[in-house]
């Protein structure tokens, strides 16, 4: 948890706990071989009184000859502005400044003080709202960004005891004793309830639940990461699912799998429940072959036997687009992530192979003088090089099982409809993404000139299309 050297800063909110933690951190420092700075934040929720705890902690620090970092933020305009209640946004900035002062250097690792009854109010409050195990673990001693929780062994009243032992004051937060808050109201009426009728010792219960289930996320931490590996990718910000894999799986499993799916997609699993999980687990289990739902945050798909979960923020449909090309040009797509490249080229310096490269190439002998690139649309259809009659591009995704969420913005390349036969549409297509050049454009073996069409990604690199299937990047 802590290390010869580490400069810790204590989170100090001039309450019970957090000033128990300082000073059992001040008195270890010798033997742990750490520094010791004190970090207060004032939430600007309370007034005046807020001012004074600021007060109180910055005399403290100054009476024990240690480093006081200090910030505050108005908590009230942020919970507003971003629609959350109170104690979430406070939460937020308090860990959103922790996470900045050890991502500056100013300290190593962050202390906060959550005590073994924090924890055992944590666990319940989470059974209550339907957490699974992975919630009932609670609050970790020690997480990855560096703040840790060395009081989660210690009682609120040993943490008092032990400041009643020393004779060293505190503030007492009039909000705490506010019972419309959850925990508050959990913390003075229902546990003491409990203890009471039920067992004395349930706080000490709950936290040794809290570690068992950690123990047990441990493992399955390692099981999931092993089993996501072969059914899970990561593509475009989203998490894409194999339906036939996770089929395959046990129900736990499963579960499992669509959580890390969707804290990869959104970063968290706030607002997710079991509820949540099982509507997922319903879109991968029904037999048709598209569907769609929504969740929290999170936007979820079914397109033939893959899931897409993505977070519903990030989702956007592509503007529609209708761009004059004049080779040589390089075009990016509105999608931001490709660019298509036209190149004029002659055939002398062109190998006379048929191969793949050769299906991106048009007879630009052949082509009007006015190309447009747009969007596809429904209804567009077209044949193909080497292909015996025409197809909708609908078709075309379906046979290539192309997933709903790549056809957005698919690029399209036009003539003026009355170049060449006449399909009743406004223009005709000469070319398209996957599918590659028109029949009646593709290269003649009497040709002198051609356009072809590259699609590279940001850096550069030639996109290979399969005519039927994914893409993949030659550099």
């Amino acid at each position: 948890m802590l290390s010869p050297g580490d400069r810790v800063a204590v989170a100090v909110s001039g309450g019970s706990d957090s000033i128990a933690l300082l000073h059992a951190l001040v008195e270890l420092a010798p033997a742990l071989g750490t520094q010791t700075a004190v970090a207060h934040l004032n939430h600007q929720l309370r007034g005046a009184e807020s001012d004074t705890d600021e007060e109180f902690v910055a005399s403290l620090a100054a009476r024990l000859g240690l480093r006081f970092l200090r910030a505050s933020f108005d908590v009230k305009d942020l919970a507003e502005a971003h629609g959350a209640n109170l104690e979430q946004a406070a939460r937020d900035c308090r860990y959103q400044w922790f996470t900045q002062l050890m991502g500056e250097g100013a300290v190593d690792k962050v202390a906060v003080g959550h005590t073994l009854s924090d924890q055992a109010e944590t666990v319940l409050l989470r059974l209550f709202r339907g957490s699974g195990s992975a919630g009932l673990a609670g609050v970790l001693p020690v997480r990855a960004d560096g703040i840790v929780r060395p009081l989660l062994g210690v009682t609120r009243e040993q943490a008092r005891q032990f400041l009643e032992d020393r004779s060293v004051s505190w503030r007492e937060d009039a909000s705490n004793a506010d019972e419309s808050r959850d925990r508050n109201r959990l913390r003075h009426s229902l546990m003491p309830l409990l203890q009471s009728d039920w067992n004395p010792n349930l706080p000490s219960v709950l936290a040794h639940t809290a570690d068992w289930a950690r123990d047990e996320e441990v493992y399955w931490e390692q099981a999931v990461s092993k089993a996501a590996s072969g059914l899970m990718n990561q593509r475009d910000g989203g998490a894409e699912l194999s339906v036939d894999g996770l089929t395959a799986l046990p129900t736990a499993m499963v579960r499992r799998i669509y959580r890390r799916a969707i804290e990869t997609a959104q970063g968290t699993l706030k607002g997710i429940g079991w509820d949540h999980i099982e509507q997922l687990r319903s879109l991968g289990a029904k037999s048709g072959a598209t569907g769609e739902i929504h969740l929290p945050g999170i936007v979820a798909v079914r397109s033939f036997g893959t899931i897409r979960i993505e977070s519903a923020s990030a989702r956007g449909c592509t503007p529609e687009f209708d761009i004059a090309v004049e080779p040589p040009a390089t075009v990016p797509l509105p999608d931001g992530k490709t660019r298509l490249v036209f190149q004029l080229t002659n055939r002398a310096g062109e190998d006379r192979g048929y191969n793949s490269l050769r299906a991106e190439t048009l007879d630009w002998e052949r082509v009007p003088s006015l190309l447009r690139l747009r969007g596809w649309r429904p209804g567009d259809s077209y044949r193909p090089q080497g292909r015996s009659h025409t197809k909708k591009l609908k078709t075309l995704f379906q046979e290539s099982r192309t997933p709903i969420w790549e056809r957005d913005g698919w690029p399209v390349l036009t003539v003026p409809a009355d170049a060449g036969e006449d399909t009743g549409n406004p223009d005709r297509i000469v070319w398209t993404r996957r599918f590659g050049v028109a029949e009646d454009f593709k290269p003649r073996i009497e040709s002198r000139h051609w356009l072809k069409i590259t699609e590279v990604d940001h850096d550069g690199s030639a996109i290979s299309v399969n005519r039927m299937g994914g893409a993949s990047v030659n550099t």
